[in-house]
């Protein structure tokens, strides 16, 4: 699994630091868990269309399923994966959690938040890269993909009561533990990095198995 030197380099030092940090502990990542991660990777690999759209699905869209679509998105421009396009999405509407916006930039992501109570926040990867707009939105918010995509479930309670998605092509579970548990706590920070790294590793595998 090799990252693109080129690609690589086009990011900021913190976040290019932060990437091979999170490559290089790929032996965190446990066998039962490898061979979800696998599993996932071979829904990208297998698909025949032009482009491939992931939508990333949690209750509130406010942790879990937008930092899984960022990192993914970074995953795949790093591993080549040019057609693949990541979103996100809820069962309720709410906001990007602002402990969620300040671990990922804690790791080397650049973060500009808009006013208002849903507010749209623009993630930067680096100086000549676009820029990714997230915003809190339910799962079939126009701004998603309406078929054809992948739903990935990230949470237990998403897959559980998200309705039937009858246009989506798969819908696949890989859930990840919510850190709101530890909100306003002292383990709060360290709760959102260990996601943040966790989501980052795991995406980072997943489209390094599909080159």
């Amino acid at each position: 699994m090799k990252v693109g030197t080129q690609r690589n380099e086009a990011l900021w030092p913190t976040l290019r630091r932060s990437v091979a940090n999170l490559i290089d502990s790929f032996d965190q990542i446990s066998v039962e868990r490898k061979k979800e991660l696998a599993a996932f990777a071979d829904l990208i690999t297998s698909s025949t269309s032009e482009k491939i759209t992931i939508i990333f699905v949690c209750t509130h869209n406010s942790r879990r399923s937008h930092v899984t679509m960022i990192w993914a998105h970074l995953a795949a421009y790093l591993f080549g994966r040019d057609k693949v396009s990541t979103y996100s999405g809820g069962t309720e509407v709410t906001a990007f959690n602002a402990r969620a916006i300040a671990a990922l930039d804690r790791v080397g992501f650049s973060i500009k938040v808009f006013a208002g109570e849903n507010p749209k926040v623009e993630i930067g990867f680096g100086d000549h890269l676009p820029t990714l707009s997230c915003f809190s939105k339910r799962v079939g918010d126009e701004t998603n993909p309406q078929e054809g995509y992948l739903a990935i479930m990230t949470c237990a309670h998403a897959d559980a009561n998200c309705p039937v998605l009858p246009r989506a092509l798969h819908r696949f579970p890989l859930r990840y533990t919510d850190p709101g548990y530890a909100d306003d706590t002292v383990q709060e920070a360290s709760a959102y990095d260990q996601l943040v790294d966790q989501v980052g590793r795991e995406m980072l595998y997943v489209f390094g198995l599909t080159t």
